[in-house]
Protein backbone atom coordinates (compact mmCIF):
# COMPACT_ATOMS: atom_id res chain seq x y z
CA UNK A 1 0.00 0.00 0.00
CA UNK A 2 2.58 2.30 0.93
CA UNK A 3 4.44 1.59 -2.68
CA UNK A 4 1.11 2.52 -4.16
CA UNK A 5 1.02 5.52 -2.23
CA UNK A 6 4.38 6.71 -3.21
CA UNK A 7 3.76 6.03 -6.98
CA UNK A 8 0.96 7.98 -7.01
CA UNK A 9 2.39 10.74 -5.12
CA UNK A 10 5.64 10.98 -7.78
CA UNK A 11 3.19 11.29 -10.74
CA UNK A 12 1.55 14.07 -9.13
CA UNK A 13 4.64 15.62 -8.50
CA UNK A 14 5.78 15.27 -11.86
CA UNK A 15 2.55 16.49 -13.48
CA UNK A 16 2.67 19.44 -11.64
CA UNK A 17 6.07 20.79 -13.48
CA UNK A 18 6.28 21.61 -17.56
CA UNK A 19 9.68 19.90 -17.55
CA UNK A 20 8.40 16.44 -15.55
CA UNK A 21 4.90 16.73 -16.87
CA UNK A 22 5.53 13.79 -19.28
CA UNK A 23 6.87 11.37 -16.88
CA UNK A 24 3.99 12.11 -14.57
CA UNK A 25 1.67 11.36 -17.36
CA UNK A 26 3.74 8.05 -18.07
CA UNK A 27 3.70 6.63 -14.54
CA UNK A 28 -0.10 7.97 -14.69
CA UNK A 29 -1.02 5.94 -17.78
CA UNK A 30 1.29 3.08 -16.70
CA UNK A 31 -0.58 2.38 -13.30
CA UNK A 32 -3.66 2.71 -14.73
CA UNK A 33 -3.02 -0.17 -17.75
CA UNK A 34 -1.64 -2.15 -14.53
CA UNK A 35 -5.06 -1.68 -12.34
CA UNK A 36 -7.10 -2.29 -15.08
CA UNK A 37 -5.58 -5.72 -16.20
CA UNK A 38 -5.34 -6.68 -12.65
CA UNK A 39 -9.12 -5.74 -12.72
CA UNK A 40 -9.59 -7.78 -16.10
CA UNK A 41 -7.91 -11.02 -14.28
CA UNK A 42 -10.15 -11.14 -11.40
CA UNK A 43 -13.44 -10.85 -12.90
CA UNK A 44 -12.26 -13.37 -15.45
CA UNK A 45 -11.19 -15.76 -12.85
CA UNK A 46 -14.23 -15.74 -10.88
CA UNK A 47 -16.21 -18.14 -12.80
CA UNK A 48 -13.94 -20.70 -12.18
CA UNK A 49 -13.16 -19.39 -8.67
CA UNK A 50 -17.16 -20.31 -8.39
CA UNK A 51 -16.71 -23.63 -9.71
CA UNK A 52 -13.77 -24.52 -7.64
CA UNK A 53 -16.37 -23.28 -4.49
CA UNK A 54 -19.57 -25.11 -5.66
CA UNK A 55 -17.41 -28.51 -6.20
CA UNK A 56 -15.34 -28.08 -2.65
CA UNK A 57 -19.11 -27.54 -0.65
CA UNK A 58 -20.88 -30.50 -3.15
CA UNK A 59 -17.69 -32.58 -1.16
CA UNK A 60 -18.09 -31.59 1.56
CA UNK A 61 -21.61 -32.70 1.87
CA UNK A 62 -20.78 -35.90 0.26
CA UNK A 63 -18.30 -36.56 2.99
CA UNK A 64 -20.77 -35.63 5.41
CA UNK A 65 -23.10 -37.75 3.85
CA UNK A 66 -21.00 -41.07 4.08
CA UNK A 67 -19.39 -40.18 7.80
CA UNK A 68 -23.31 -40.48 8.46
CA UNK A 69 -23.77 -43.93 7.12
CA UNK A 70 -20.31 -45.32 7.94
CA UNK A 71 -20.44 -44.13 11.71
CA UNK A 72 -24.22 -46.15 11.62
CA UNK A 73 -22.22 -49.45 10.25
CA UNK A 74 -19.54 -48.52 13.26
CA UNK A 75 -22.52 -48.39 15.87
CA UNK A 76 -23.67 -51.68 14.54
CA UNK A 77 -27.13 -50.44 13.71
CA UNK A 78 -26.41 -50.49 9.87
CA UNK A 79 -24.84 -53.52 7.98
CA UNK A 80 -22.94 -52.97 4.67
CA UNK A 81 -21.43 -55.76 2.33
CA UNK A 82 -17.60 -55.74 2.43
CA UNK A 83 -17.49 -53.28 5.30
CA UNK A 84 -16.89 -54.46 9.11
CA UNK A 85 -17.39 -52.08 12.16
CA UNK A 86 -13.79 -53.06 12.85
CA UNK A 87 -12.77 -51.23 9.78
CA UNK A 88 -14.69 -48.29 9.69
CA UNK A 89 -12.10 -46.12 10.68
CA UNK A 90 -9.65 -46.90 7.71
CA UNK A 91 -12.73 -46.98 5.05
CA UNK A 92 -13.36 -43.16 6.65
CA UNK A 93 -10.04 -42.26 5.61
CA UNK A 94 -9.33 -44.20 2.43
CA UNK A 95 -12.58 -42.55 1.34
CA UNK A 96 -11.99 -38.84 2.35
CA UNK A 97 -9.18 -39.53 0.26
CA UNK A 98 -10.21 -40.82 -2.79
CA UNK A 99 -12.88 -38.33 -2.54
CA UNK A 100 -10.68 -35.04 -2.05
CA UNK A 101 -8.50 -36.36 -5.04
CA UNK A 102 -11.13 -36.84 -7.61
CA UNK A 103 -12.40 -33.27 -6.31
CA UNK A 104 -8.96 -31.86 -6.54
CA UNK A 105 -8.76 -33.13 -9.92
CA UNK A 106 -12.17 -31.63 -11.10
CA UNK A 107 -11.14 -28.36 -9.73
CA UNK A 108 -7.66 -28.11 -11.27
CA UNK A 109 -8.60 -26.99 -14.50
CA UNK A 110 -10.57 -24.09 -13.51
CA UNK A 111 -7.80 -22.81 -10.45
CA UNK A 112 -6.58 -19.31 -12.02
CA UNK A 113 -3.37 -19.44 -14.27
CA UNK A 114 -3.56 -23.63 -14.18
CA UNK A 115 -2.73 -23.32 -17.62
CA UNK A 116 0.62 -21.20 -17.29
CA UNK A 117 3.70 -22.61 -17.18
CA UNK A 118 4.92 -21.80 -14.03
CA UNK A 119 2.08 -23.59 -12.52
CA UNK A 120 2.73 -26.61 -14.59
CA UNK A 121 6.43 -26.50 -13.65
CA UNK A 122 5.08 -26.25 -9.75
CA UNK A 123 2.83 -28.99 -10.31
CA UNK A 124 5.45 -31.50 -11.67
CA UNK A 125 8.29 -31.05 -9.21
CA UNK A 126 5.94 -30.98 -5.94
CA UNK A 127 4.46 -34.27 -7.65
CA UNK A 128 8.30 -35.60 -8.08
CA UNK A 129 9.21 -35.02 -4.37
CA UNK A 130 5.92 -36.50 -3.35
CA UNK A 131 6.46 -39.60 -5.46
CA UNK A 132 10.22 -39.73 -3.95
CA UNK A 133 9.51 -39.23 -0.59
CA UNK A 134 6.53 -41.29 -0.09
CA UNK A 135 8.01 -44.72 -0.92
CA UNK A 136 8.24 -45.87 2.61
CA UNK A 137 5.29 -44.33 3.64
CA UNK A 138 3.12 -46.18 1.30
CA UNK A 139 5.07 -49.08 1.90
CA UNK A 140 3.94 -49.03 5.57
CA UNK A 141 0.44 -47.81 4.83
CA UNK A 142 -0.37 -50.22 2.28
CA UNK A 143 0.48 -52.58 5.13
CA UNK A 144 -1.51 -50.93 7.67
CA UNK A 145 -4.41 -51.97 4.95
CA UNK A 146 -3.69 -55.50 5.07
CA UNK A 147 -3.36 -55.54 9.07
CA UNK A 148 -6.67 -54.01 9.21
CA UNK A 149 -8.77 -55.19 6.43
CA UNK A 150 -7.52 -58.75 7.48
CA UNK A 151 -8.50 -58.40 10.99
CA UNK A 152 -5.65 -60.55 11.92
CA UNK A 153 -5.24 -57.96 14.65
CA UNK A 154 -7.69 -56.41 16.54
CA UNK A 155 -7.49 -53.42 19.38
CA UNK A 156 -7.15 -55.21 22.96
CA UNK A 157 -5.37 -58.40 21.36
CA UNK A 158 -2.16 -59.73 23.36
CA UNK A 159 0.15 -60.22 20.14
CA UNK A 160 3.93 -61.36 20.07
CA UNK A 161 5.95 -59.76 17.23
CA UNK A 162 9.71 -59.02 16.73
CA UNK A 163 11.08 -59.09 19.93
CA UNK A 164 7.58 -57.55 21.46
CA UNK A 165 5.05 -59.08 23.49
CA UNK A 166 2.20 -56.71 24.66
CA UNK A 167 -1.53 -55.75 24.53
CA UNK A 168 -2.55 -53.95 20.86
CA UNK A 169 -3.70 -50.77 21.92
CA UNK A 170 -3.81 -48.87 18.53
CA UNK A 171 -3.58 -50.28 14.65
CA UNK A 172 -3.04 -46.93 12.36
CA UNK A 173 -2.18 -46.26 8.96
CA UNK A 174 1.55 -46.60 9.45
CA UNK A 175 2.42 -48.03 12.19
CA UNK A 176 1.22 -50.01 15.28
CA UNK A 177 1.06 -49.82 18.82
CA UNK A 178 1.42 -52.27 21.56
CA UNK A 179 1.71 -52.04 25.39
CA UNK A 180 4.20 -54.27 27.01
CA UNK A 181 4.00 -56.04 30.61
CA UNK A 182 6.07 -53.11 31.79
CA UNK A 183 3.78 -50.53 30.41
CA UNK A 184 5.83 -49.16 27.47
CA UNK A 185 4.36 -47.95 24.76
CA UNK A 186 6.33 -49.78 21.69
CA UNK A 187 5.54 -48.10 18.13
CA UNK A 188 6.39 -50.84 15.20
CA UNK A 189 5.92 -49.91 11.57
CA UNK A 190 3.44 -51.64 9.93
CA UNK A 191 5.92 -52.37 7.38
CA UNK A 192 7.61 -54.83 9.69
CA UNK A 193 4.58 -56.36 11.98
CA UNK A 194 3.48 -57.87 8.27
CA UNK A 195 7.03 -58.88 7.16
CA UNK A 196 7.71 -60.37 10.26
CA UNK A 197 6.41 -63.30 12.36
CA UNK A 198 3.28 -62.69 14.60
CA UNK A 199 2.08 -64.92 17.07
CA UNK A 200 -1.90 -63.99 18.56
CA UNK A 201 -1.75 -64.82 22.00
CA UNK A 202 -5.91 -63.68 22.61
CA UNK A 203 -6.18 -65.98 19.15
CA UNK A 204 -4.80 -69.04 20.70
CA UNK A 205 -6.50 -68.84 24.12
CA UNK A 206 -10.04 -68.29 22.19
CA UNK A 207 -9.23 -71.62 20.60
CA UNK A 208 -8.35 -73.30 23.46
CA UNK A 209 -11.46 -72.33 25.28
CA UNK A 210 -13.68 -73.51 22.23
CA UNK A 211 -11.57 -77.03 22.40
CA UNK A 212 -11.88 -77.54 25.73
CA UNK A 213 -15.99 -76.60 25.84
CA UNK A 214 -17.07 -79.93 24.54
CA UNK A 215 -15.32 -81.58 27.20
CA UNK A 216 -17.04 -79.15 29.63
CA UNK A 217 -20.70 -80.21 28.20
CA UNK A 218 -19.16 -83.82 28.43
CA UNK A 219 -18.66 -83.23 31.83
CA UNK A 220 -21.62 -81.65 32.88
CA UNK A 221 -23.96 -83.96 31.54
CA UNK A 222 -22.37 -87.26 33.26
Amino acid sequence: MGIVSLYVWLSWIFSLFPWTRVWGESLGDWFVRVVRDIALSIVSALPGLMIVLIIFVITVVILKLLKAVLNQVEAGRLQLPGIHPDTVGATRKLISVVVWLFALSAAYPFLPGANSLAFKGISVFFGLMLTLGSAGVMNHAMSGLVLIYSRALRKGDMIRVADNEGLVSEIGMLATKIITRENYVVTVPNAVVVSGKITNLSAQSAKRKRRRQPDNWRHHWL
